[in-house]
């Protein structure tokens, strides 16, 4: 059985470093400059929940490719969407970062990308938008569009 690599990227000389999933908790050094690897801004392993208030921080300024999954927790295509997406967070740990973000809670996020249903999945590359995708899609579906942007 093999172990999850995360991708870390070095803050100190840029390098990007395999490491074990399990291992991330073991203060992990870079292999070319010997730094230690920081997990901060990094690609966790499961999604991150947003706001209005942080989605630039933790979408539009994060420098790497992320998905976006707004959802309503009463929704039952969205309760459905939620355990394959949070699964996808996983198997593309260290290449995507996945943040999802309540609609009505959220009114400016949702108004801003025009969601006006739900389970919606918008993909972004360098903080802009590259795909949206509506509704309930099959897994599959899901991933053609997230490696197009990994």
């Amino acid at each position: 059985m093999t172990t999850r690599r995360v991708i870390v990227g070095c803050a100190h000389c840029g390098s990007r470093n395999r490491v074990p999933g399990d291992r991330l908790g073991d203060r992990p050094l870079c292999g070319r400059c010997k730094n230690p690897l920081s997990m901060d801004g990094q690609y966790p392993p499961q999604a991150v929940q947003a706001v209005d208030q942080t989605l630039a921080r933790e979408v539009l300024q994060f420098p790497g490719p992320a998905a976006l999954y707004v959802y309503s927790p009463g929704c039952p295509y969205c309760q459905r969407m939620s355990p394959i997406f949070e699964g996808l967070a996983a198997e593309y740990a260290g290449r995507i970062k996945f943040v999802k973000i309540m609609m009505e809670q959220n009114p400016m996020t949702a108004s801003r990308y025009g969601v006006d249903s739900v389970p919606a999945l918008i993909l972004f590359r360098h903080g802009k938008v590259v795909h949206q995708l509506k509704g309930l899609l099959p897994p599959d579906e899901i991933r053609r569009h997230i490696q197009s942007i990994a």
